[in-house]
């Protein structure tokens, strides 16, 4: 499993507890890039969901997945 770069940045941002990084460092290999191409389908994205500051960072996750054709895991409900 890989992440996308935004979506570590936000982990990274914690709170996080001793060794948190590191055993997500193990689950998580594979940090995705993001890329100009991200950039501009995410500011799409966000330009078409209403432009919420808060949803910014989603939408350039968002890209990064799409460019990888990645499957989501969430534990939204």
């Amino acid at each position: 499993m890989g992440l996308p770069a935004m979506t570590w940045a936000e982990f990274l941002c914690g709170p996080l507890n001793p060794g948190d990084q590191g055993f997500a460092e193990t689950l998580f290999p594979e940090i995705e890039a993001m890329t100009p191409a991200d950039s501009l389908i995410g500011a799409e994205l966000f330009d078409v969901t209403g432009r919420c500051s808060r949803w910014l960072a989603d939408c350039l996750i968002a890209a990064t997945a799409l460019r990888v054709s990645a499957q989501m895991a969430t534990a939204n409900g």
